[in-house]
């Protein structure tokens, strides 16, 4: 499936920066990982946690490993282990995102999504390009889902969006959702996993484009900046001297199967 997507020489994409859904055509770039979201089915159209754990073990989908390591000297040769797996459904129009960590420190100071900064928990980040032009999404969130929605083009100030948007993310993590410090295993692993459903009206608006076969440009992190095991790690490899991971020209690609 994924050599068919390079084969194609273009995809449909849609922008929504606007609100309203426009299509046009874009070359996938071939320089940078592809992950396939794969596509799910459900019942009704708010699944559970446990509806969508259940719909990606039906179709057998695949994690993608979050290991690139591309700052050593600021990671001090700690790597945890971190993968990702991407589903979409075009019935009930969401994105669907499940994490599974294994780490020696966990960190989850912030239990409001207000006053949040995740990234100085541990955290989990997803940043995508949605449509043809430059404006993009990160959304971040720690180990217990708390976190942020932000979106803007580069270089600028990101704009953050409100309770109201925010809270159309269902984040489910097997941490719970109450804040609970720091802890460092001195022992086994920490292992935990995420769920999180993404309205896709958040990244297009009230004209929300039919997603098989399109492709959007996305990557995916995983950081701590104040735990005691500091790390960046991210799916597609960025090339900056210090750790940026608001760089879009170093986005994967998400094929829509």
């Amino acid at each position: 499936m994924i050599n068919r997507f390079f084969i194609s020489l273009f995809a449909f994409l849609c922008l929504a920066t606007s609100g309203q859904a426009q299509i046009t055509n874009v070359v996938p770039d071939s320089t940078k990982p592809t992950a396939v979201a794969r596509e799910l089915y459900f019942e009704n159209n708010k699944p559970s946690h446990e509806e969508i754990i259940k719909a990606f073990d039906a179709v057998d989908a695949g994690y993608y490993p979050i290991d690139c390591a591309p700052w050593p000297m600021k990671n001090n040769g700690y790597v945890p282990f971190v993968s990702f797996r991407v589903g979409y459904s075009d019935t009930t129009h969401e994105l669907y995102i499940q994490y599974r960590v294994a780490e020696k420190c966990i960190r989850a100071v912030y239990g409001e999504d207000v006053v949040a900064k995740p990234w100085t928990d541990t955290c989990l980040e997803f940043f995508c390009t949605p449509g043809p032009g430059e404006e993009y999404y990160n959304l971040e969130l720690n180990c217990i889902g708390i976190g942020i929605l932000q979106y803007g083009l580069p270089g600028l100030p990101r704009n953050r969006a409100g309770k109201d948007k925010l809270s159309l993310v269902r984040r489910e993590s097997s941490l719970g959702n109450e804040p609970f410090g720091e802890k460092v295993s001195k022992g086994a692993l920490f292992e935990y996993s995420m769920t999180v459903a993404i309205p896709l009206e958040l990244f297009y608006g009230i004209s929300v484009p039919l997603m098989k076969g399109k492709v959007i440009r996305a990557n995916f992190f995983h950081c701590a900046d104040s735990s005691a095991f500091p790390h960046y790690v991210c799916w597609s490899s960025v090339l900056t001297e210090k750790p940026r991971f608001h760089t879009p020209k170093y986005f994967g690609n998400i094929f829509f199967e």
